[in-house]
């Protein structure tokens, strides 16, 4: 059964990716504390109800006996009544003692657990808003460069048009020039 110490000493496992506890080991230890709680208050029901039979007895009537009957019976059972009693009331409060304490185990490590999921979305937020920016960033950088690209492309096509029309200007020319040079010897020759 679980006791007050193993209640304030328990302790939990850091996790490995992010900080906080095992959420698996600290369900654990809360169902066990229920448990546990559910035990002593099963055992304080006992109990008071053994108080009540006790008090019931000490106030009923005593059987016929004879007169001569002890007064320390009587006290031993008035103190075992106030034994019981106190020792029902240290187990309420003991219980009501480690309840509020699981209470508040079970309450930090939920807030903790809250904190770390808010900021494990916010980070992830953030990474996410970079990487939207980023892809955007590449992308209008790409679009650029295409688009220098194409610019350039363009500029090539029309060298390459400018220089074609040159060199069949030139040819053309040329061969001209060949034709006339050529003619007038062809016609003596004939």
């Amino acid at each position: 059964m679980l006791s007050t110490d193993g209640l304030v000493d328990n302790t939990f496992t850091k996790t490995r990716r992010r900080d906080g506890y095992d959420l698996g080991e600290v369900d654990a230890f809360v169902t066990e504390v229920r448990e546990a709680l559910g035990q002593r208050d099963t055992q304080i029901s006992a109990l008071q109800q053994q108080v009540a039979v006790l008090r019931l007895e000490t106030r009923a009537p005593a059987p016929a006996q004879p007169a001569q009957q002890p007064d320390d019976r009587k006290g031993s059972s008035a103190a075992a009544v106030r034994l019981l009693e106190i020792a029902t009331d240290n187990a309420d409060r003991l219980a009501a003692e480690a309840k509020a304490e699981a209470e508040s185990v079970v309450a930090a490590a939920r807030a903790e657990a809250d904190g770390l999921l808010a900021a494990a979305r916010t980070e992830a937020d953030r990474h996410a808003t970079s990487a939207r920016a980023e892809v955007e960033q590449f992308t209008a950088e790409a679009s650029r460069e295409r688009s220098a690209l194409e610019a350039q492309l363009d500029h090539l096509r029309q060298q390459e048009h400018s220089h074609r029309d040159h060199l069949r200007r030139h040819f053309s020319e040329q061969l001209a020039r060949l034709d006339e040079a050529d003619a007038p010897s062809l016609r003596a020759v004939d």
